[in-house]
């Protein structure tokens, strides 16, 4: 009943999920899978670039293809535990400027998709909407959110001690998007330097959320019971990196697996100041 498949490559564990399973392998529809239980954390694994990708919403450079896709979205509304009813696939890459997150966002019927604002940091909750949340201190109680919908606008946003969303602070990032005959596409860069995080070694704590409105349906890749949003940093993935310049062991973001809690994590001491640290370079 897995979702997810452990993928071992040297010391490091990453996940990879599965799109497409044998019928004995999936959920049963009638099986919600159960949200409040310890557990595994998810990691994404992000993939090092030595060129930067077109940031023009289609995703169709071979970098993208070559990443690993994270996918196996979960519903918190209306079905909660069930599998999302659109498939999602998030792709991460990164260079010592930046990290760039790929989103394909397939829709049966993508003339039903709903926008109905244009303007920065619109209430994503009542249109269909992708938003990704960086715990990049870890302390599994504040993060940076960013957000958009089919029609590129900007959404971001801070959380603090897991609370709601506080979108007054605008960062400097980019994102274009795109449709198709099978539904949407989304293309963020998200610079290092927007980021507040700390010295190396690093672990970030990570979550993506998928909104489809004319079903009212809210999915994530973590999973979270319908009563939490995306500042639920205590049940967000995994995703590390190091902030070296020196070469790196790894060309990738990596961490080890990590027991899931219920209960909040106790914040970790934070750096206030912000840095422009890159990722390990490549030589």
């Amino acid at each position: 009943m897995a979702y997810f498949r452990l993928r071992i490559s040297g010391l490091a564990i990453a996940v990879s999920v599965v799109g497409l399973m044998p019928a004995s392998a999936q959920l049963p529809a009638s099986s919600p899978l159960p949200l409040n239980v310890p557990g595994p954390r998810l990691i994404a694994t992000a993939t090092k670039v030595s060129e930067p990708p077109a940031i023009d919403g289609l995703l169709n450079e071979d970098m993208w293809q070559g990443a690993s896709t994270l996918g196996g979205f979960v519903q918190a509304e209306p079905l909660e535990g069930l599998p999302g009813s659109e498939s999602t696939e998030v792709r991460l890459l990164y260079d010592n400027e930046a990290i760039y997150i790929g989103v394909t966002l397939h829709d049966r019927d993508p003339s039903l998709i709903v926008t109905t604002e244009t303007r920065r940091d619109a209430n994503l909750e009542e249109m269909d909407s992708f938003q990704l949340i960086f715990d990049t201190f870890h302390d599994r109680q504040n993060g940076f959110v960013f957000g958009t919908n089919v029609a590129g606008v900007q959404y971001d946003a801070q959380v603090r001690d897991q609370g709601d969303q506080e979108s007054n602070w605008d960062g400097s990032w980019d994102v274009r998007t795109s449709m198709s005959p099978t539904g949407w596409n989304a293309e963020f860069r998200i610079p290092l330097r927007t980021l507040r995080y700390g010295p190396a070694p690093q672990t970030w704590g990570v979550n993506f959320r998928r909104t489809i409105q004319r079903t009212r349906e809210r999915t994530y890749w973590s999973p979270l019971e319908r009563v939490y949003d995306l500042g639920r940093l205590s049940s967000a993935g995994n995703c590390g990196a190091s902030s070296s310049r020196r070469p790196a062991i790894s060309r990738s973001f990596r961490t080890s697996l990590a027991p899931r809690t219920g209960a909040s994590s106790r914040a970790q001491q934070r750096r206030e100041t912000a840095t422009s640290v890159a990722m390990p370079s490549s030589g």
